[in-house]
């Protein structure tokens, strides 16, 4: 027998090895290259105390209300300090709150003013409101939710549009204690409902039930497709029972109604069965027989298949700009030899916190950053407002709440441009926002770009980083690179945040540098709808 047939089939097999193991960092060492640095702003940093505007009063009228503002604190530090749980400023807030309410002639002016210390954002009569419009997730996002529960512990004094505004703000706050409000006899039907969705679904509790009961005493026709479609998957008898119950009392309309919204959700249902059934190809080699979107889709059951030959792939594909859009999940597999260990990295480089749960399947995304944001320290952001001013202190004030205990006891403060921001296609505006931190008897301050429509998400996060260094601790925030309005923005020791850019498992970006690309991309989406640019 000639050697020459297992010489190939040898040599094959130990240079397929060697490719492996060339693909992949050591295991829990450094990599070999040096990941791009965190940009650092000018910074303006002297002693000075608290101003005494902090120790003002709060306004208590709608009326003149902006005006009165100026005279007290920010009312991003009434919320900082609800947060922390201080019983004085509450007891202030809420007496402010209370002649507010008795002033207001609509919910519509207490919310404008006096609510925003218990979450940002818009509401309507057929929506939960988006309370904090920064981060991305069905999860409390700075909203002040002991201290709500415990101004709803007895509302029966309190002038009504507190009392609603209170339960509207308590939608966004998740837990067994805010559940259990929520089962109460006088709390508002359609917020039930919305807070069952969002926390509680698909499990059915006595805050549904007996919403559902309420529904059907009171005949609230406009909430029976509502209720119907939560209790439709529900396997309880009693949940069945109501179900039947409502289907009986229907009107022909509302029966009509559900109907269309149950072929439309069955219609939703055969499409995700469709794509779940889609055919992966083989695992590809080379990579330029294969799109981003077969990757995105494929990548998961390739390493089911084999971590090993999809690791092969990885290494190829990362040389191709068509799969540019993947490269952090198959940076992952280049780097580890199964999820499990890129989530033990993580851990040893602090990425995680030690005391993260182990999840075997979830999150299923294969990139580093989505296992953050499951431990919560990872957060999208979305940088597009309405508001002017822009809120940077509210951002400042509820990053600095996701990662306490590491900038706790540091006051925020915002000095908005005296002049409006310049309209679209025409330069930036020179006057600018002044951002503030208060920490260790020191004053942090940075200028921040007046855009017109953008957060500037580089100077929040230069602003708290210098915080963080002037604290000694290694953690800071990065923005990743992005083009668009909505950002990444990650928290972790600075070594590990560069390792893991350097490892390829995400790319460091400027946040000024997103902010101008996110604006040239807003912009030419305008052009592109004025007729001026080609789509």
């Amino acid at each position: 027998m000639k050697p020459w047939p297992f010489v190939v089939v040898l040599v094959g097999l130990v240079l397929g090895g060697t490719v492996y193991i060339l693909v992949r960092e050591p295991e829990s060492g450094a990599s070999t290259r040096s990941g791009r640095e965190l940009p650092r702003l000018p910074l303006d940093r002297v002693a000075a105390p608290l101003p005494p505007r902090f120790a003002g009063p709060l306004p208590s009228r709608v009326e003149g209300f902006h005006h009165e503002l100026e005279q007290g604190p920010p009312l991003s530090y009434v919320r900082a300090r609800l947060l922390e749980g201080d019983q004085e400023m509450g007891t202030k807030f809420l007496s402010a709150l209370r002649q507010a309410a008795a002033s207001a002639r609509s919910l519509d002016e207490l919310w404008g003013t006096h609510g925003v210390v218990l979450g940002l954002g818009d509401h309507g009569d057929d929506k939960p409101p988006d309370d904090m419009n920064f981060l991305k997730g069905l999860h409390d996002e700075g909203v002040p939710c002991a201290w709500l529960r415990e101004r709803l512990a007895d509302t029966a004094r309190e002038p009504p549009l507190l009392t609603e505004l209170l339960w509207r703000k308590l939608v966004r706050c998740p837990g067994s204690e805010t559940t259990a409000l929520f089962a109460r006899e006088d709390a508002p039907i359609t917020w039930v409902l919305a807070h069952h969705s969002l926390f509680d679904s698909p499990r059915f509790t006595p805050a549904l039930e007996s919403a559902v009961r309420r529904i059907l005493n009171q005949s609230r026709e406009e909430l029976f497709v509502t209720a119907m479609y939560r209790l439709s998957r529900k396997q309880e008898p009693v949940a069945q029972g109501l179900r039947e119950e409502l289907w009986r009392r229907a009107s022909g309309e509302i029966r009509a109604e559900w109907e269309r919204r149950e072929a439309m959700r069955d219609e939703f249902a055969r499409q995700w069965e469709e794509e779940q059934a889609w055919k992966c190809p083989p695992i590809p080699n080379p990579p330029g027989r294969v799109d981003a979107l077969t990757v995105g889709r494929c990548l998961e059951k390739w390493v089911a298949s084999s971590w090993t030959a999809t690791a092969r792939f990885a290494m190829s594909a990362s040389r191709s700009p068509e799969l540019q859009g993947a490269s952090e999940p198959l940076a992952t597999v280049r780097n580890f030899s199964s999820l499990a260990e890129m989530k033990a990295w993580a851990r040893e480089w602090k990425l995680v916190p030690a005391a993260t749960p182990t999840m075997e399947d979830e999150p299923r995304s294969l990139s580093l950053s989505s296992i953050m944001r499951q431990a919560q320290r990872a957060f999208v952001i979305n940088l597009e407002t309405r508001d002017f001013p822009r809120r940077h202190d509210e951002l400042l004030v509820t990053l600095a709440w996701k990662v306490r205990p590491a900038l706790a006891g540091v006051v925020f403060e915002q000095l908005p441009p005296k002049t409006l921001p310049a309209d679209f296609f025409q330069p930036p505006s020179s006057d600018e926002y002044t951002l503030r931190a208060y920490a260790d008897g020191q004053r942090f301050s940075v200028k921040a770009r007046n855009s017109h429509s953008l957060e500037d998400i580089g100077a929040v996060v230069g602003l708290l980083n210098q915080v963080l260094e002037s604290r000694g601790g290694p953690h800071r925030f990065a923005v990743l690179d992005s083009q668009v309005s909505e950002v990444q923005v990650v928290f972790g020791p600075e070594a590990a945040l560069r390792e893991a850019d350097a490892r390829g498992l995400w790319r460091l970006g400027d946040g000024r540098e997103v902010l101008v690309q996110a604006e040239a991309r807003i912009e030419k989406n305008l052009r592109r709808l004025l007729g001026e640019v080609p789509f």
